[in-house]
């Protein structure tokens, strides 16, 4: 007969026994599932990730819209970037109305728009936009965009701010617009017999002493406006003043001979004060030195 001591403590034994095997499978087998289910969820993350997938029903969708949104993202980005080229390359104002002239409609950010403001001659801006106005609305944050119309009769400049609202309504009329393309252009014009011209056609030297008589400062606007006073003098040179006014503007032309004149269009105030020098006002007898 077996001892009970030696029974109870096989019993006990074998117990441990599959106890420990019992727990070393269910680790196993939690371990296996564990390794399962990390593999699978970094399977799904690769193939998330891997442009090449075929995706189905939401997943499709949603990349789908990505994609479109990412498409319209570049093609606002590229539109962007083509018109600030094509507003960097216009080189100054006289350019930007020839723009408008040809496509009838163009939107320029303030900071285009003053960029070519400046190419005027200083005293043509006035007859755009007074420079004090324009700082005003600069400073108080109140020019965002100019919208520039071509009409029948000119082009309109809408002066828009960052609301979109209008803050400002000015016109440029064909005929100041016409003084803007010709001033400082060479023209074909004999002064001693055109018409516009008649007793009003000094020789350079006459027009030259009559000008030094003025102050300095106005000595100094109209040989800024008229560059040519430089390059043409001489002995042959003449200067006529046209009886021609053009927004209150004044033609005047330097001519280096009977045959060609480079023609200017300058503030009429200073003509009169330029005129206030003569002694005898548009004589026109040689020996009085007015041809």
């Amino acid at each position: 007969m077996s001892n009970p001591k030696n029974l109870t403590a096989y019993r006990t034994w074998n117990r441990k026994y599959w106890m420990l095997a019992l727990a070393l499978l269910i680790a196993l087998t939690g371990l296996e599932a564990r390794t399962y289910f990390v593999e699978k969820a970094l399977g799904q993350y690769l193939a998330w990730q891997n442009p090449g997938r075929e995706k189905v029903g939401r997943q499709w969708q949603v990349e789908q819209k990505r994609l479109l949104a990412g498409t319209r993202l570049e093609k606002i980005s590229k539109e962007l970037r083509s018109r600030e080229k094509q507003l960097a390359s216009i080189p100054n104002f006289l350019e930007l109305i020839r723009r408008v002239l040809q496509e009838n409609q163009l939107v320029i950010p303030a900071q285009h728009f003053i960029r070519l403001y400046h190419t005027l001659p200083f005293f043509l801006k006035e007859h755009v936009i007074a420079p004090d106005s324009l700082i005003a609305l600069r400073l108080q944050d109140r020019l965002d965009n100019v919208i520039l119309n071509r009409e029948a009769d000119g082009v309109e400049m809408v002066l828009i701010d960052a609301q979109s609202r209008i803050e400002n309504i000015l016109y440029l009329s064909n005929e100041l617009l016409d003084v803007f393309f010709k001033h400082g252009q060479s023209e074909v014009v004999d002064v001693t017999s055109d018409p516009r011209f008649a007793g009003r056609v000094f020789r350079f030297e006459l027009f030259w002493q009559n000008l030094s008589q003025l102050p300095k400062g106005m000595q100094n606007n109209f040989l800024q406006a008229m560059p040519d006073l430089l390059t043409l003098a001489g002995p042959t040179a003449k200067v006529a003043i046209s009886n021609k006014i053009s927004e209150n503007l004044v033609e005047v032309a330097v001519a280096p001979d009977n045959f060609r004149a480079v023609i200017y269009y300058l503030p009429e105030d200073w003509i009169i004060n330029f005129v206030s020098t003569l002694e005898y006002p548009w004589m026109q007898n040689e020996e009085q030195d007015i041809l």
